[in-house]
This record gives structure tokens, sequence and C-alpha cells, in this order.
């Protein structure tokens, strides 16, 4: 490799490394977590809670009743309605539900309310008691009927199963580094050829080095900055799920058995950054002013590929997964989860790779191409072809 493309990375890397932007960055995402868990913490502790509510049924004897939710229920004779209701009016009560047919009730409030739909949750176990009794279904059939099954894999062809919760939000976080990763490199791509094409400063440096140079240079820089960006919200997310609560150390740890699986994925990431820098400068080469509105939805895109991939993320063996692994634009995000899932065989990542690696070769080329025919002005291709030497 010739030694000017990595002087050419190592400016381009340099120039927008900003340490102190980045954690500013990092800072106010710590502060947008704090105030949405603070916020919701406050909204639980400002929540009415413990809310006395009489039940009136139309099923023989009282059914026995207790805490649910946010709720204490209690069963109610219809003899006692009138004086249910003088205590609504009174505040010692927060409602009065009465049964008007099997599955239709009246709510009796002083004021208007907006907890209805949080009582509908917290009573339909009860619900479902009155009408099982209705049925003269006993309490513990009724518990036998509504369990859902538990399923327990067993593989003839033997191999441990790494399907479960850990290995699910392992495949969603790899996702979303990846596309971090590539948001940060856009905004370099776009600066480093856009900005300085139409800024004229391009043709300056060109007149010191080869067309290729300066567009290898750039890209190993915008590849260099997506995995800085990848890496880095990696640690920071992985001590704020800690700290905030959401990801204890077990569930890492879990997680982390399969380090082989997360670093391959990650290097998949990695090799997908690349495709989409080359794939954004050739946009960027390609602009027909510094102010094209098609900067401010590029990144949509690669977004549009995550969300196609996205829906197999808990069925990646699906055969439009495997397809969508095959092409360079969704393999970034298709492959890592069938890599975790254990369900992609080695040619098919060797293939997949190297589907990848050669759009990204041959994209390269025309990226060299255009820009010279941009930039130079080239007007044959004879000249063109002599201003990439």
């Amino acid at each position: 490799m010739d030694r000017r493309i990595l002087d050419v990375a190592q400016f381009e890397f340099r120039r927008f490394l900003d340490i102190r932007g980045e954690l500013i960055g990092v800072s106010v995402l710590v502060l947008i977590a704090l105030i949405r868990f603070g916020g919701e913490a406050l909204m639980v502790m400002s929540t009415p809670s413990n809310l006395a509510i009489a039940v009136e049924t139309n099923v023989d004897g009282l059914l026995p009743m207790g805490q649910s939710g946010r709720f204490h229920f209690a069963a109610a004779e219809p003899e006692a309605r009138a004086e249910l209701l003088r205590r609504i009016r009174a505040g010692d009560l927060a409602g009065l539900l009465i049964e008007e047919t099997p599955n239709h009730y009246r709510l009796y409030t002083n004021d208007r309310v907006h907890w209805q739909d949080a009582l509908a949750d917290s009573f339909a176990p009860w619900h479902r008691l009155l009408n099982a009794r209705r049925a003269g279904i006993s309490e513990a059939d009724l518990q036998a009927i509504t369990t859902g099954p538990q399923l327990v894999s067993t593989h003839l062809q033997g191999g441990g199963d790494r399907a479960g919760p850990a290995t699910y939000a392992a495949s969603i976080s790899i996702m979303v580094l990846s596309i971090l990763g590539i948001i940060s490199a856009l905004s370099l791509v776009l600066q480093g050829i856009a900005g300085e094409k139409f800024g004229r400063i391009s043709e300056i440096v060109l007149s010191a080095i080869s067309p290729s140079i300066w567009i290898d240079g750039k890209l190993i820089a915008a590849t260099l900055h997506g995995v800085k960006t990848i890496f880095s919200y990696a640690i920071y997310g992985v001590l704020a799920s800690i700290l905030l609560g959401v990801l204890d150390p077990a569930q890492l740890f879990e997680a982390l058995r399969a380090w082989a699986e997360l670093l391959s994925a990650l290097l998949i990431g990695v090799i997908g950054l690349g495709f989409w820098s080359v794939a954004f400068a050739l946009v960027a080469a390609r602009l027909p002013s510094a102010t094209s509105p098609i900067r401010n939805t590029l990144i949509l895109v690669p977004m549009t590929c995550l969300l196609l991939c996205l829906g197999g993320a808990k069925e990646p063996d699906n055969a439009f997964m495997v397809a969508l692994s095959f092409f360079p634009p969704t393999m970034p995000f298709a492959l890592p989860l069938r890599i975790i899932a254990d369900t992609v065989a080695v040619w098919e990542v060797v293939v997949s790779v190297g589907l990848a690696l050669a759009s990204t070769w041959r994209m390269r080329g025309v990226v060299v191409s255009v820009f010279v025919d941009a930039v130079l002005g080239a007007g044959t291709k004879g000249s063109a072809a002599a201003a990439r030497v």
C-alpha cells in the first residue's frame, strides 16, 4: 500500500476526531436516559395506587378477591349498592363495578377517571374466574387451560441452543451499532468528498497526488471513524445498561459465552461499514451541488435495509433472511443475526463476505472514475485514465 494513502487516512481521521465532542454527546445521551427513567419513576410515584373497587356480579356466592395491580377488589352484594354509591361520593371508595352481562360491566365513579384501561387489565384475571365459576370449571382446571406451553428444544444432530433473550438482545445491539457506525461515516464522506469538491479544495490537493490515493485515504478514514463509533458506543451502551439496571452482569456473561460469534458478527458489521462508506462516496462524487437535498435523505437507504432485517431477528433461518445475508447492502445486518443464532454455514459466510468485498472493490473503482470526471473535468477516457495514475 502506498504510504501516501495512510497519510491521507491519518489526516482525515484526526480532522474528524473530536474526543470532547463525543464525550459531550455521550453526556447528552446519559442525561436523556436519566430524564427518561427519572420521569418514568416520578410518573409511577404520582400515580394513584391501591384503589378500592367494589365488584357486584351475577355469580351465585361471593368470589374471593384481593389485590391486582393498582387496584384492590372486594366482592359486593346487590343489596349494598346504595351504600357503596354513597361511599363513592364521599371519597371512601374509588369505584363500583357492576356486571350487567357476562362480558359487560358498568363502572361508577365520583368524577371522570382515566384509569379504565389499567382497571380492565387488572380485573381480567378475576373476570376469567367469574366465567369459569359460571361454567362450572374449577380454578385449578382454569389455570391448566390458560397456562401456555413450555417448549424445550432437543436437537437430534446435537449442538447447543443459543436462542434466548440474551442472544436476541445481542443481535439487535450489533445491528444498532452497525447503523451508528454507518451514520458516523456518512458525515465524514460527504464533507471529505462533496464538500471539498465544491469548495475547490480537491483540485489543489490532486495536483500533488493521484485521485485514487486521495479517495482511498478518505474511505479508510471514514471506515476507521465508523469502527471507532461502533466500539465506543458498545462500551458506553454496556456501562449505561448496567448502571441503569437494564442489564445485569449475569445476562452480560451469558451473552459473552458466545464471544467468538459476537466478534465475528462485529467484523461482518465492519465489512458492511466499508461497503456503505464506498457507496456514500459514490453518491457524494455524483452530487450536483453542495446543497443537494440528497445529503439529508441518504441515510434513509441503510436505515431501510436495517428495518428490512429487523423483521427476521427472531427467525434468522427464514429463507428471506438467508437471501438478504448474501445481498451486500443488507449483509451487515442480516448475516450477524444468523451468525449469533448459529443458523449459517461457513461457506455461506465466505460467499457473503466475498460478494461484499468484491462489490466494495468494484464500486471503489467507479468512485475514482466519477471523482476524476467531476473534479478534474476529464473530457475523454484517455485523459481520465491518465489522471487516475
